[in-house]
């Protein structure tokens, strides 16, 4: 660890730089870019109106599949609005689907929570 970093403690959560700092601040103010908090605003998302999407969906972790709570997009729900705004730009895109959460009841097996989500949503190949 970097001895010269302040404490863990004094130090802003990446969400919270992102919303009170730029980028992400005013973000709903400037034209194409939408900042949403439920999965109720990201579905409502017009994504041939949206360039920039930030969507934070927990003040933590947010919850496997199965543990899921309403409020909280679905896997599945993020990936394809996220693949609908990328797809728009015509030169290609990279989308990366990470897994955060230590893998808690995974035994071990890093990812497969967000890969069995994917897989069980049987989400469509364009």
């Amino acid at each position: 660890m970097d001895t010269k970093m302040p404490k863990r403690t004094r130090c802003k959560d990446i969400a919270r730089q992102l919303v009170e700092e730029e980028p992400g601040r005013n973000m709903n103010d400037k034209k194409n870019r939408k900042f949403v908090v439920s999965r109720e605003e990201l579905l409502a998302i017009d994504t041939n109106k949206t360039d920039y999407l930030l969507g934070l969906f927990s003040g933590d972790h947010m919850s496997y599949e199965d543990y899921r709570q309403d409020k909280q997009p679905s896997l599945l729900d993020m990936v394809v609005t996220a693949i609908e705004i990328l797809q728009k730009r015509g030169n290609g895109f990279a989308l990366m689907v990470e897994e955060q959460n230590e893998p808690t009841n995974t035994a071990g097996v890093g990812g497969f929570p967000a890969l069995r989500a994917l897989q069980d949503s049987h989400l469509p190949a364009k």
